[in-house]
């Protein structure tokens, strides 16, 4: 039986670099936008604000994992295992999250009509595949001894 393929280890570093910095930058410019917007006051906000924090310091696990791959750091490969399997359980949560407030939301504006469920599910799996497909051979190919 034919192993799975084995990512160029050069190739998940780049990747995980490219995508930490890419959404660090994201992160901070809004985080910035909603600052300079006045939207950050208010008493719910802040349980927001600690959220997007703890989710720019799990994206900078990444960029420090990839960096930490690309110049062939020893903990690197833990670190981005890790990181791995962190990105595919807030991935499954947070569709499963979303499915649920919409669901909520929808009972509430439209009391008697059915919620059509299966295309809100369709929608998380074309997320969630990909993801944790690529999260698991990830985690496949750092596992492997010639890494």
């Amino acid at each position: 039986m034919d192993s799975l393929p084995i990512l160029p280890i050069r190739l998940i570093g780049w990747i995980f670099t490219g995508a930490g910095t890419i959404t660090i930058m994201f992160g901070i410019m809004a985080l910035r936008k909603l600052h300079k917007a006045g939207m950050l006051r208010s008493g719910r906000m802040d349980s927001f604000i600690v959220n997007d924090l703890i989710l720019l310091g799990i994206w900078s696990m990444s960029l420090f994992a990839g960096m930490g791959v690309l110049n062939y750091r020893s903990w690197a490969p833990t670190l981005l295992e890790y990181f791995c399997w962190v990105m595919t359980a807030l991935t499954i949560i947070s569709a499963y999250t979303r499915i649920s407030t919409t669901k909520e939301q929808f009972q509430r504006e439209a009391p008697g009509e059915k919620f059509m469920l299966w295309p809100m599910v369709a929608g998380a799996l074309i997320v969630i595949i990909p993801v944790t497909a690529f999260s698991g051979l990830t985690i496949y190919t750092l596992r492997n001894a010639g890494v």
